[in-house]
């Protein structure tokens, strides 16, 4: 993860590390049938998110300022 750190601070990735960044498919927006199937992915991640068992620092249910996880 120092390449995140380089492309905040730097705005380029200067170690020579190896990196391979992954994509997923292009998807047309105007036919209806590739919109459904990316909102099917969009819903997916909301989804996963949402259930704390993600590592997003606020999202995390273990995180001890997570309320949408905690009961008060």
């Amino acid at each position: 993860m120092d390449y995140l750190v380089e492309i905040h601070d730097i705005g380029e990735i200067i170690s020579d590390q190896s990196l391979t960044l992954q994509i997923t498919q292009r998807y047309d927006f105007c036919d209806p049938e590739q919109r459904g199937l990316w909102i099917d992915i969009f819903v997916a991640l909301v989804e996963y998110l949402r259930s704390g068992e993600s590592k997003v620092q606020f999202l995390s249910a273990s995180h001890p300022r997570n309320l949408i996880h905690k009961v008060l």
